[in-house]
């Protein structure tokens, strides 16, 4: 089996893999992942579509530089918020091959990622979700031998969070959905399309990948959770994600939780008749209380209030 070189297209495969990719002003980390698939190990055509949530100048010429480079696919849309669920939408009804592969633009992946994804689906109707492992900003542009060595024994925060262990390939059938990131998750085309894609009235941050899992469960796929296809993500000092977010900065964590928040809300409201969503995000939003400095008049954190619609309460220092 050799490594591709460039990205094969050729649309009359039945094994060829469409890769989604949303990217915002990340030029660098971008460059990095598509090098990484255009060394796939992997015996047949690889389409790589970069879906842009409208980065700025000059951003948005590395990126154009980069997927030339590569032989990706750059699709486009005006910046108007955070916008991800139209951004991978875009990528998903372009997509040329049978399985989609949603990645984010901060990773680092193997040379076999591609290729155990893809095997999965030999069984149809399957999600497959991967583990995604966080890595330090001072590994950044190394080799993926090496991050791969320094992350041996890290683990993914969904296996404290949900008290699952990603190993060999199983079937997770307790409300699998509530374990679907877009930063490594697999399906098929038809499948994705069959329930409408992404909801794009979900904006900001958090959660519109969670309900389009909850849509694509509730057509009986089979939702696998497997170790092997791992994605390496990049921490940096500004995360999007106000769980990682406010664990590591000193000072209150930003919009995108209280674009979270909002996900949350509408999710529940859009499936009254479901105890179990109610019960998943209640069990998501519990733990947001960010307890940081206790300088007086600092931001402490949130308390959420899960009987009163989720309400906020930001709390200060004593």
């Amino acid at each position: 089996m050799q490594a591709i070189a460039g990205f094969n297209i050729r649309s009359s495969s039945q094994h060829g893999v469409s890769v989604i990719i949303t990217s915002y002003n990340r030029p660098y980390t971008l460059s990095l992942l598509l090098q990484d698939l255009s060394e796939q190990l992997y015996d047949y055509p690889i389409e790589v579509l970069v879906c842009d949530d409208g980065s700025d100048e000059p951003d948005v010429s590395q990126i154009t530089r980069s997927c030339r480079q590569y032989g990706a696919k750059l699709l486009r849309q005006g910046h108007a918020g955070f916008r991800a669920a139209a951004c991978r939408n875009m990528g998903l009804f372009t997509a040329s091959y049978p399985l989609v592969l949603f990645l984010d633009d901060d990773l680092r992946i193997a040379p076999d990622f591609v290729r155990l994804h893809a095997e999965q689906h030999k069984i149809p109707y399957r999600v497959l979700i991967g583990p995604r492992i966080d890595y330090d900003l001072c590994y950044f542009g190394r080799s993926i031998n090496l991050i791969q060595s320094i992350c041996v024994d890290a683990r993914d925060p969904r296996e404290k969070k949900y008290g699952i262990r990603f190993g060999h390939p199983r079937q997770w059938k307790h409300n699998p959905w509530k374990l679907f990131y877009t930063c490594n998750g697999s399906m098929s085309r038809e499948l994705a399309v069959e329930v409408g894609g992404f909801d794009e009235s979900f904006v900001g941050y958090g959660l519109e990948d969670n309900e389009f899992a909850y849509r694509v469960w509730r057509k009986d796929a089979k939702f696998i959770i497997d170790g092997r296809p791992v994605a390496y993500q990049v921490v940096t000092s500004d995360p999007s994600d106000p769980y990682l977010r406010a664990s590591i900065r000193q000072d209150e964590p930003s919009h995108t939780f209280e674009s979270y928040l909002q996900n949350a809300i509408r999710f529940k409201a859009k499936y009254p008749e479901d105890p179990s969503v109610s019960l998943v995000l209640d069990q998501t939003l519990e733990p947001i209380s960010v307890w940081r400095r206790t300088t007086e008049g600092r931001f402490k954190g949130y308390r959420v209030d899960l009987t009163a619609g989720y309400s906020v309460t930001k709390n200060k220092g004593q």
